[in-house]
């Protein structure tokens, strides 16, 4: 059987390690949900879907392997994809990092707020099963935001109540 490809790997790691966040969430890997504005079926790498506060919140996540930094029409893209899915978060992850502008453009989202995350990969490639390194990301993630932080449960949490990291 041929070896799946790494960007499948890629999101398969980033649906696992969502999954084991919260056991009360539903995590679902490569969705395809209609458009509440466009009509058209919508993929999306991983779909999470909780209550917090009695209230159902969905955040809807992208997995970029790109071998470039992610660029701002990416993040474009996304949030177009958020707005018509009525997600009420979205991260993006990356495996090459962000242009200056594609972080600015998530920093700056609202309605709903955006986080881009970058994986603490070394600067070579990674070719090896990605579950191997994944866990690293709950205790060594690169936010991009005022200071680096954990991945923690309580932290996903106050980010999809109000949109903000809490250290």
């Amino acid at each position: 059987m041929p070896r799946e490809p790494l960007w499948k790997e890629f999101e398969r790691s980033v649906h696992q390690f969502i999954a084991q966040l919260d056991p009360t969430t539903i995590v679902r890997h490569d969705q395809r949900l209609p458009g509440l504005l466009s009509g058209a079926l919508r993929q999306v790498d991983v779909w999470a879907t909780g209550s917090l506060a009695g209230a159902e919140i969905t955040v809807a996540f992208e997995c970029k392997r790109y071998r470039r930094p992610v660029a701002v029409g990416t993040i474009d893209e996304f949030a177009g994809k958020l707005q018509d899915l009525g997600a009420d978060r979205g991260i993006v992850y990356s495996y090459s990092g962000f242009t200056p502008a594609a972080v600015n453009r998530a920093a700056r989202a609202y309605l709903p707020k955006i986080q881009a995350l970058e994986l603490p990969f070394d600067a070579e490639p990674y070719d090896g099963p990605l579950s191997s390194v994944m866990p690293d990301l709950s205790t060594e993630p690169s936010f991009y935001a005022p200071v680096t932080e954990d991945v923690t449960a309580e932290s996903i949490r106050r980010f999809l109540s109000d949109g903000e990291w809490i250290a």
